[in-house]
């Protein structure tokens, strides 16, 4: 087990693909990204079963963004943390299903607080939601999953909620829910792609804003009430939403 040990700890410090630190740019901008992902995807086919390349190979496509703004707040409305999502996710779920006893991961909360806001990006937030549930029962990254967890079910119940409460002028409203109503247009200072405001005349939603199938388990009971096709039931412990999607 020593030798083992030692041998994992040479390949950390050897290897491109262990890296911890890339600047901040996408592999298409940045030598040492790419480098690092050649090497995981070489280690990946000398030991598939290892989820640590799978893990390294996502951070090194990783690029943001930076944990302590939200993502309707500068410069981060647009919710774009690596250049192309679906081979994160993918090395992301597998370094997952892969983590098993000695060859555990480390950080797997990093992994599912990361696969929550690669589903957002895509705008899938009942996806991003499931994986935010999980990154809060770790307390390396409790605290974050769950003001991602709050915003993505603001999110969700959007539409059910601009409808139930239309809006009365566009200058009252945050980037999504500007995004969400027809008529209201998002200001934009280029410079450094930031959110300034929200004008125009609220004209209703705008169509096929609201999820096909809503899955209101996903809910609290604060946003469980905002939505009216999701109803709050209180149970012994703990309560439970739920109604038709």
């Amino acid at each position: 087990m020593l030798l083992a040990l030692a041998a994992s700890i040479a390949l950390a410090q050897s290897s491109p693909c262990f890296q911890y630190s890339f600047p901040p740019v996408g592999p298409s901008r940045s030598a040492d990204r790419r480098a690092a992902i050649e090497d995981c995807s070489r280690l990946i086919a000398a030991e598939p079963k290892d989820p640590r390349p799978y893990y390294h190979r996502a951070a090194a496509r990783w690029i943001g963004p930076d944990p302590a703004r939200g993502w309707n707040e500068r410069p981060h409305f647009d919710i774009r943390v690596v250049e192309e999502t679906a081979p994160v996710i993918f090395d992301y779920e597998e370094a997952l299903k892969r983590s098993k006893g000695e060859l555990g991961l480390a950080d797997p909360g990093v992994a599912w607080l990361r696969l929550g806001y690669l589903r957002a990006q895509d705008g899938n937030w009942t996806e991003a939601i499931r994986a935010w549930r999980r990154a809060a029962a770790d307390a390396a990254v409790a605290r974050e999953a769950r003001a991602r967890l709050h915003f993505a079910q603001a999110r969700l119940v959007g539409a059910d909620r601009l409808a139930a409460n239309p809006p009365a002028r566009c200058e009252s409203l945050g980037f999504w829910d500007c995004a969400f109503i027809r008529g209201c247009s998002l200001v934009v200072e280029d410079a450094d792609r930031s959110f300034k405001g929200c004008s125009g005349k609220p004209k209703g939603l705008e169509p096929g804003v609201r999820p096909l199938n809503l899955d209101c388990s996903l809910l609290d009971e604060t946003f469980c009430e905002q939505t009216p096709r999701c109803s709050w039931r209180p149970g012994r412990k703990a309560g439970t939403c739920g109604g038709a999607g």
